[in-house]
C-alpha cells in the first residue's frame, strides 16, 4: 500500500488514473502485480510515475522494441537536450525506463526470462554506442581528435554471452588505435593519445 500511495501521489494532476484502471483491468492487475511482488520495478514506478505511460500504449502488449528502435526512440530522447549534461540524463531515464518496461513484460510472461536477457543486452548496446558517441563529440570540442584513431567497444561477461539481467553489471574493455606517428590530439587542449583514450 505504501507503494502504491508514493506512486499516486507522484502521477501528475491530469492524468485519470481511476478511469484508466477501471477500463483497463489487466492493467490494475499488472500494477498490484509490481507494487506487490516486484520490488525494483515498484521503486521504478514510484519515484518515475510517468513511465506508466509506457504501459498505457498498445505496442507494449504486441511487440518488444529491436535495436533500431530502441535506437530511433534513443536518438529523438537525446535530440532534445540542449547540452552534453542534459544528454546524459536523458540516457539514465531512457535506460531506467526501457529497463521498466522489460522488466513489466518479463512478470507478464510476454517475455521468457532468455528473451529478456536479450532485450535488456539490446538495451545496453544502444546506450553504449550512443553513449560513446556523445562523449566523443564532447571530448573533441576541447582535445580534438588522434589522428587515424578508431575505438571499439568490446561486452564481456554477461553482455558479451546476451544474457543480462535487469541487474547486471556491464563488463566493457575499450580498444583503441591511432595513426604510428600521432603524438597529440588535435584540439586547443591536445593530449598525447595514451592519455585520450583512458
Amino acid at each position: 500500500l505504501i507503494s502504491f500511495d508514493r506512486f499516486l501521489g507522484g502521477l501528475p494532476a491530469g492524468i485519470q488514473f481511476f478511469s484508466i484502471m477501471k477500463s483497463n483491468p489487466g492493467l490494475l492487475q499488472l500494477m498490484l502485480l509490481m507494487l506487490g511482488s516486484a520490488p525494483r520495478l515498484a521503486d521504478i514506478i514510484t519515484r518515475r510515475p510517468h513511465v506508466f505511460d509506457g504501459l498505457i500504449e498498445p505496442a507494449f502488449a504486441s511487440t518488444i522494441p529491436d535495436r533500431a528502435t530502441l535506437r530511433e526512440r534513443l536518438s529523438l530522447a537525446l535530440a532534445r537536450s540542449p547540452d552534453h549534461e542534459s544528454r546524459l540524463d536523458a540516457a539514465r531515464i531512457f535506460a531506467a525506463e526501457q529497463k521498466f518496461l522489460i522488466g513489466a513484460r518479463l512478470i507478464t510472461g510476454q517475455l521468457s526470462a532468455a528473451q529478456a536477457s536479450r532485450a535488456f543486452a539490446n538495451l545496453a548496446e544502444v546506450l553504449i554506442q550512443a553513449m560513446v558517441d556523445a562523449v566523443s563529440t564532447e571530448f573533441a570540442v576541447r582535445h580534438g581528435t588522434v589522428p587515424g584513431a578508431k575505438l571499439c567497444v568490446l561486452g564481456m561477461g554477461r553482455l558479451g554471452s546476451r544474457e543480462l539481467t535487469a541487474g547486471s553489471d556491464l563488463d566493457l574493455i575499450v580498444l583503441y588505435e591511432h595513426d604510428a606517428d600521432a603524438e597529440f590530439s588535435s584540439g586547443d587542449k591536445p593530449l598525447a593519445p595514451s592519455q585520450y583514450f583512458m
